[in-house]
This record gives C-alpha cells, structure tokens and sequence, in this order.
C-alpha cells in the first residue's frame, strides 16, 4: 500500500468516502435529503479542500466551517454526526493507503471535528460571533 500523493489519489479517496458515507444510516441524510448535492461539483470542491489542507495548494477558497453551521440550522448536527463521519473517514484512509500523508489527514480530521463541535455547539446560542 502507498501513501497520498496527489490530487488523483484524494479523488479516489472521497470518492471511496462518501460511497460509504452517502448510505450511512446516521449521517447519509446529510447529503440527500438535507442538501442534495450535486456530486460532480461537489466531489472536486471537497478535493480542493483537502488538497490544500495537505499540499498547502490554496485551491480553496470557501468557509467549511460556515458551510457545517448553516447545516446545522436546516438539521441538527452533533457530535455522533461527527463521530460516525470520521469513522467512516479513518476507515477509508486505513485501507487505501499507509504513511505520513494518511496519517496526517486522520490528525487533521479529528482537530476539525472537535473544532466544527465546539463552533456549531456555540451558534446555537445567542451573540454568537463567529
């Protein structure tokens, strides 16, 4: 098994994710009945993302975590959302690829998690200044 590399091998990475993740029992309802999305635009935005968070590309411009909040007032999101998410994540990760590149995406993932739990958590209440 080899590590990420390249933007091919974090398409082959969210592609694998989210077929998971899309029929989840907990979270699939995110993406099909909260925000249908339009995979075709939304597949190489998520890689930009992640691109940028291991290449340092600078591909992504948007705001993720206003992105997660605005989810959350259409529905809920909570920390087994989260939870469940990354699970399906690490497993994605564990079994495709092996070294430094995976490792750091699974680091990564869960200081967003607890970052998106805290900040979602928080507009909730009133004044909430983001």
């Amino acid at each position: 098994m080899e590590d990420i590399k390249d933007r091919e091998d974090l398409f082959k990475l969210i592609n694998s994710f989210y077929a998971v993740a899309k029929e989840d029992a907990l979270i699939g309802h995110f993406f099909s009945e909260v925000i249908p999305l339009d995979w075709n635009h939304h597949i190489p935005k998520i890689v930009d993302f992640w691109e940028h968070i291991l290449f340092h590309t600078g591909k992504y411009r948007d705001n993720v975590m206003q992105k997660h909040i605005d989810l959350d007032k259409l529905s809920r999101v909570e920390e087994s959302h989260f939870n469940q998410w990354q699970k399906i994540w690490n497993n994605t990760l564990n079994d495709l690829f092996e070294g430094p590149n995976k490792d750091e995406l699974i680091k990564r993932a869960e200081i967003m998690k607890q970052l998106m739990v805290f900040k979602i958590h928080k507009s909730r209440e009133d004044y909430f200044i983001q």
